[in-house]
């Protein structure tokens, strides 16, 4: 590797920590005098502290036939959660489900703060297994995950989604959007990057908000004839 090539791979990371600092002090400000908050970050902190997930990709990838674009981690922080519900103000009887959850943070975020019904799903066992052992940790009835591949797995009931796919390949975008038009009743979405190409839903607006990664567009869809 070139110096010219180190030092920037130096600025790239100072950067990133510097950013997750920043957000990680704002959701301490935002979140520190609630309970649930210092619960959730504890029981999710032990489950991953001697085997994080960017170990657990790499691992699982090694084993499967899957792309790896599809498997790139990123995280959305709770003050980015928050900006979405206040948006998309969820009602008693939505069900929101996370599309690729990971660790499940954005799934508990939504329970936490709306208490509507919140799956996870993912295709990487470890990540489910840890999330639901933190859902029962904390008794959230109203909690779920499920692993899964995207094609098995059952969204009819669910009526806000989260993808936050930004590296998903067109293929696996495509057959996401597919299972999304054949859900009987009117659903809204967010997307991270682009919307989705689909003639089914329109999108409301969008809003560049902050992640794991650095600063995002996210796209908010519904249903055409939820108008």
């Amino acid at each position: 590797m070139k110096p010219a090539e180190f030092v920037d791979l130096l600025c790239v990371a100072f950067e990133n920590i510097t950013h997750n600092t920043a957000l990680h002090f704002r959701e301490a400000l935002r979140f520190g005098g609630r309970k649930w908050w210092w619960k959730l970050n504890f029981l999710i902190w032990i489950s991953y502290l001697h085997d994080p997930p960017y170990r657990v990709i790499p691992r699982f990838l090694r084993s499967h036939d899957i792309p790896e674009d599809n498997l790139i981690y990123g995280e959305t922080p709770l003050v980015t959660v928050e900006k979405f519900l206040e948006f998309l103000k969820p009602g008693p009887c939505d069900v929101f489900i996370d599309l690729g959850c990971g660790r499940g943070l954005p799934v508990f975020y939504t329970h936490m703060l709306s208490g509507v019904i919140s799956r996870g799903i993912d295709i990487v066992p470890d990540f489910i297994e840890r999330a639901a052992a933190v859902s029962s940790r904390l008794s959230l009835d109203r909690v779920s995950f499920a692993c899964s591949s995207f094609s098995e797995a059952d969204i009819s009931d669910g009526t806000l989604f989260y993808m936050a796919g930004t590296t998903f390949d067109d293929g696996l975008v495509c057959e996401l959007t597919e299972k999304l038009e054949e859900i009987a009743h009117p659903v809204r979405l967010i997307t991270l990057s682009a919307p989705l190409a689909s003639a089914h839903f329109r999108l409301v607006t969008k809003m560049e908000l902050d992640f794991s990664w650095g600063k995002t567009w996210a796209f908010f869809q519904q249903s055409r004839d939820d108008a």
